[in-house]
């Protein structure tokens, strides 16, 4: 064997070792990154900061009691059909905003050098040769088509946010004046309920001293146990009904808040 066919046979075997060190670094960082990323505790992050971010809202924005401007104001922020046909607005402009790149001008450059030497001694010739192209799509159709395309895309997007701010502005203020009224019937309930435990108490006291029938005090306890009943039904509907509101706040549905009293209505003059 040669020198040159000995060079050539150390030249491989270092490319091939070489390329089994590569192989086997990238396998190591592989199998590093694998094991070391945890997608249930990266999950678990993820969770945790948002609760820890809701948390930081509520505090924020539940700190007095809640009136039907404010209500509004946090749902229009808060909430995450507005945010999302906000941001669908937003990718609208952007889309449209592409769609008029089309018409600046598009320039490329080229240059070419070449150098030719037929005998390096006696002589030698150069050639270089270069170019620029500009073109504008003013006159293509298809450019417009897209561009009117993008333009109402966006109109429809800034339309359809529009739309989603009515509702969810409706949806407040009917899941405000919901939790309000239940307020008043869970209030008016405990009313009864009061009353028909004194009830029950009188009526079984006279019967005692055998002014009133046995039938009368079961009829009057049996009233207090259905004003109970009425009052635990409405306390689960105001639960109900709060969490509808601190939804369509944008907040936990098990948030604790208060609502400010209602205005007094104007005098009659």
């Amino acid at each position: 064997m040669n020198l040159r066919a000995l060079c050539a046979l150390c030249v491989r075997m270092n490319l091939r070792a070489l390329c089994a060190l590569c192989v086997c670094l990238l396998g190591a960082l592989c199998v590093s990154g694998c094991v070391s990323f945890d997608a249930a505790d990266a999950r678990r992050g993820q969770t945790e900061a948002f609760t820890n971010d809701l948390a930081r809202l509520e505090a924020a924005w539940l700190a007095e009691p809640l009136t039907l401007p404010r209500c509004l104001a946090i749902a229009m922020t808060n909430n995450y059909e507005v945010r999302k046909a906000d941001l669908d607005a937003q990718l609208g402009r952007f889309s449209r905003d592409m769609a008029f790149s089309a018409f600046l001008p598009q320039v490329s450059a080229t240059a070419t050098r070449i150098d030719y030497d037929k005998n390096p001694v006696l002589n030698s010739q150069r050639f270089t040769s270069g170019g620029v192209d500009v073109g504008l799509a003013l006159l293509m159709p298809s450019t417009w088509f897209l561009y009117d395309e993008a333009r109402h895309g966006r109109a429809a997007a800034e339309l359809a946010a529009g739309y989603v701010r009515q509702g969810v502005a409706l949806q407040t203020t009917s899941a405000y004046y919901d939790v309000v009224v239940q307020e008043k019937l869970v209030a008016a309930h405990g009313r009864q309920l009061a009353a028909a435990r004194e009830t029950a108490e009188r009526v079984a006291g006279l019967e005692r001293e055998g002014l009133a029938r046995p039938w009368e005090r079961d009829q009057a306890a049996l009233l207090a146990e259905t004003r109970e009943a009425e009052l635990g039904a409405a306390r689960r509907r105001l639960a109900v009904l709060r969490g509808d509101l601190m939804r369509a706040l944008g907040l936990s549905p098990l948030a604790d808040f208060s609502l400010a009293p209602p205005p007094e209505p104007p005098e009659a003059g």
